[in-house]
Order: C-alpha cells, then sequence, then structure tokens
C-alpha cells in the first residue's frame, strides 16, 4: 500500500483513492476529476489498481447511491463533505476559506480480495482470525501479556492495521493486518472499552471507562495526541468518516451520546439525549443516522447526525437488552444484538421499523455486518453466528476463545 499526502489552501475537496468494495454504498461519478502526476516507486499496471475519490464539502449528503454488484471493479466513487470552514480577513473584508488536504491511497492487488473476520476475547489474550471465504478459523494471534483482557477492536482498511483494546493492561496493541504480528503497543488512559477508526484521517479513537475520555491515536506515528472529555462511563463509539464526526455513548447517569470534532478534537455540544445504558452505537454513514441500542431501556435511539438531535426512539421489535448495532448500507438495514433475548433484531432503516428477528443463540453481544458478502456475524458465549443477510437463518457456527466481546471485518 502507498499512502500520499499534502496540504494546501484552496477552493476544492478533499480527495481520497479507496477501492468501491471499501466505500459500500457508494456508485461511480459520471465525470472524470484531473489529479496531479505523482512519482512512485515499482508503479503496479493499470489492471491492478482500484481507486475512487471522497470529496470533502459540508453539506453531510451522499450525492451517489450504491449500485449492489458485490463485483471486484476497477470504478470510482465519491462522497461529499467540506472541511470546517476558518475566517480571515482580505482587503479589508472577512471572508471564508477552506483548509483542504489530498489524500490518495493506493491499494495493491494483494488487498482487494481479502476477507477476514477479527474478534476478541474479553478471557483470553488472543485475537480469534476467521476466513470469511471458508467461514473456518485459520489463526490465532496472541496478545501480551498473558492475562489481559482484549474488548474493542477496529480496523483500518487503507493502512490495513488492525487495533486491539487491551482494557486491564490498559493499552492498544496494534496490528498488521497482512501479517497477524503485532507492531507496537501504545499506552492509553486507564481502563479503555472500545475503539473506532476514522480511515480518512487515520485517526483511532479510544474510550476510556475510568477518566470519562476519548484519546486520540495517530495512526502514522502510533502516538496519543489528545484526549477529549466526554461524558460519564463511555463504552460505544462509532465514525462517520463524510463528516469527521465521532460519537460516544455515554452511560448511567448522563445517558446520551457525545459528539467530537473530529478535525480539532472539541467536542461538540448539546449531548443528544438516549435511552438508559447506551451501548455499541453504530453509523448509517450514507443517511447520516446514528443507531443507538439502549441496555436497560430495550429500545433503539436513531440520531440524526446533520442536526445532532433525536430522530426517533424504536422499542416495537427490540428485544430484551439490546446490546450492539451494526448497518448494511447496501442493503438499508440495522442488525441489533438482544443480550437477553438470545436474538438479533433486523431494523429497516427507511421505515425504522423492526422488520424481522433472528435468533441467534446464547446471549448476543457484538454484532458486525459484511456488506459485499451480506453476512453478519454475532458474538456469543464463546462462538461467533454467521447469519445470511438473505435469509435471516444463522448458516455457520464457529467456535472461538472464551467471552468474544468485539468483532471487526477486514474487507
Amino acid at each position: 500500500m502507498k499512502l500520499y499526502g499534502r496540504s494546501k489552501r484552496e477552493s476544492v475537496p478533499l480527495l481520497l483513492y479507496m477501492s468501491q468494495k471499501q466505500s459500500g454504498f457508494l456508485s461511480p461519478p459520471t465525470n472524470n476529476i484531473d489529479q496531479p502526476k505523482k512519482k512512485r516507486k515499482k508503479p503496479y499496471s493499470s489492471e491492478k489498481k482500484q481507486k475512487s475519490i471522497v470529496n470533502n464539502t459540508n453539506t453531510n449528503t451522499i450525492t451517489n447511491t450504491n449500485t449492489n454488484t458485490n463485483t471486484n471493479t476497477n470504478s470510482r466513487v465519491r462522497l461529499e463533505y467540506r472541511t470546517r470552514l476558518k475566517p480571515h480577513k482580505r482587503d479589508g473584508m472577512k471572508e471564508l476559506e477552506d483548509f483542504v488536504e489530498e489524500v490518495e491511497v493506493e491499494l495493491e492487488p494483494d488487498q482487494l480480495d481479502v476477507n477476514l473476520i477479527y474478534v476478541t476475547s474479553q478471557e483470553e489474550s488472543l485475537i480469534t482470525v476467521i476466513d470469511g471465504e471458508t467461514e473456518v478459523v485459520i489463526r490465532t494471534i496472541p496478545l501480551s501479556p498473558a492475562g489481559s483482557s482484549t474488548r474493542g477492536i477496529t480496523h483500518n482498511p487503507i493502512t490495513n492495521r488492525i487495533y486491539a483494546i487491551n482494557s486491564v493492561t490498559h493499552n492498544v496493541s496494534v496490528i498488521d493486518g497482512t501479517t497477524g504480528n503485532v507492531l507496537t503497543v501504545v499506552p492509553v488512559n486507564p481502563f479503555p472499552c472500545h475503539a473506532a477508526v476514522n480511515m480518512v484521517t487515520n485517526h483511532v479513537y479510544i474510550t476510556s471507562l475510568l477518566l470519562n475520555t476519548v484519546d486520540v491515536l495517530d495512526g502514522d506515528t502510533n502516538t496519543i495526541i489528545r484526549s477529549v472529555g466526554v461524558g460519564n462511563i463511555p463504552s460505544g463509539i462509532s465514525v462517520n468518516p463524510v463528516t469527521n464526526r465521532i460519537y460516544v455513548a455515554n452511560g448511567d447517569p448522563d445517558n446520551d451520546v457525545s459528539i467530537i470534532d473530529g478535525l480539532t478534537h472539541t467536542r461538540i455540544f448539546p449531548d443528544i439525549p438516549a435511552g438508559q445504558d447506551p451501548g455499541l452505537l453504530a453509523i448509517h454513514t450514507a443517511a447520516n443516522l446514528i443507531y443507538v441500542p439502549n441496555f436497560k431501556s430495550n429500545s433503539v435511539s436513531v440520531m440524526n447526525g446533520a442536526t445532532n438531535s433525536l430522530v426517533t426512539t424504536i422499542t416495537e421489535g427490540i428485544g430484551v437488552n439490546p446490546y450492539a448495532a451494526a448497518v448494511n448500507p447496501l442493503t438499508n438495514l440495522v442488525y441489533v444484538s438482544n443480550f437477553g433475548s438470545d436474538s438479533l433484531s433486523v431494523i429497516d432503516a427507511a421505515a425504522n421499523t423492526v422488520a424481522a428477528t433472528i435468533p441467534v443463540g446464547s446471549h448476543p453481544r457484538a454484532v458486525a455486518v459484511h456488506p459485499r458478502t451480506n453476512r453478519i456475524y454475532a458474538a456469543l458465549g464463546s462462538e461467533v453466528a454467521i447469519i445470511d443477510g438473505k435469509t435471516n437463518q444463522v448458516v455457520n457456527r464457529l467456535k472461538v476463545a472464551v467471552n468474544p466481546s468485539g468483532i471487526t471485518i477486514q474487507d
């Protein structure tokens, strides 16, 4: 993988190259965009390159919709949002100008067809790796020291780095997604819980249960560059790379969602009220909606990321103790694990109603969706249930380490 970047002031969009498979829900733009030529070492043939575009405008809207072919094509896709407007004076007049960064990412051929699922264990110091194509466990990645409790996990598809949260030893393991080797271990604030990554900025965000903060890890240097105060007992966290906003679920007594500006790394007030004991939230990036499962309220709060407001609260059809949410932007469905009723609730995002309930097994917690294969992965007591998104049926169960607590997908 090659990653290029530069910063400049100009009134043009932010551009990011990444594969259509990575971006998921967008279709190729019809207009070509000329980019400056850059010298590269060991270039690949044009047949082996896959590129797409992210355009940085502050409209909070998506200009193209996805055509879900589930094929590996060399098409270009486009997102739009704009960076923070910066006031300045010129010729005695106060004007607004955009601060723009241009980033180019080139994916190597062996990165285009990877389909791996990583599962953490809260009881063991390891990560279980599942091959998503064959649906078998292919290896485990040991973490040190032994006895640490690994909870949250996230993956940056551009840099191919996996970040595993060790809540007892208070650090983050940075793992090479190609080799499975632990590259480094980064100390963070005490009792970290979950993490989310912004693949555009290469920043990783880690919640701390003890200090009520979110640590910001720079993925380029593997150092903590900021710690942002949020609400009480922050746990679930998710990033919208389109708007560069980070959403954090706060527990009792706050029971709300804090918002962080990803450009300035400051908290945006006010928080958005949720139900009691909100859990592992998920973002529907195409619609700019946030889905927050409320563990003690047996409900899911739906929030509007453009207005920072509550849209609705879904109660009918939600099971007991909803724990985590995951979104498939291609099918426009949201999956919520119900810890107390051993099931997944399937929410139709267009209507914000529960369309189906899937029995999965004892006490499901973390849940993840693979949009390309339309597979849903639910972490149970000592296994992962694999659900076919077309039939809403459990098609496989794989034994993993005891008490799996986090799932991320490398695709």
